[in-house]
């Protein structure tokens, strides 16, 4: 038994027809990069930010406050770009901390316009499939 695409459609509600784009990974110094200028945050606030998660990761409960943050100031791009990379980084790209977001997600939400058109299903279950791979290894905790 397995997971379909189907199955994802049907329980998550995510549109299987679409544009399908995996964002690469990006080093540590674009995560920096990436964050002032689409998340609003200062060139320092990002760098420690970064050093604090040890890798190209967000932490969700920082993207929280910076959604608040924006929200308040009435920077709508900002903090929907917080708001949809905290939603996806908690939902169909969770990993098993349940704290972190993988950066390279942030490329998805540069142009907030054509989020409609990416294949959220097929990357739900591509997500899906590599936990169950890494689950099911048996060195995994």
């Amino acid at each position: 038994m397995s997971i379909t695409l189907d199955d994802v459609s049907c329980l998550l509600h995510l549109p299987n027809r679409g544009v399908f784009w995996s964002p690469q990974d990006v080093t540590e110094e674009v995560v920096v990069e990436l964050a002032v200028d689409y998340l609003g945050v200062s060139q320092g606030e990002a760098q420690s930010h970064v050093r604090s998660c040890r890798g190209s990761y967000y932490k969700l409960e920082w993207l929280y406050d910076l959604f608040v943050q924006h929200r308040v100031a009435s920077s709508w791009a900002y903090a929907t770009r917080a708001y949809l990379l905290m939603l996806v980084g908690s939902t169909i790209f969770a990993d098993k901390t349940f704290t972190l977001v993988k950066a390279r997600y942030l490329l998805l939400f540069t142009d907030l316009d054509r989020c409609s058109r990416y294949s959220w299903g097929a990357a739900a279950l591509v997500t899906l499939y590599r936990y169950l791979g890494d689950a099911s290894m048996f060195s995994c905790k």
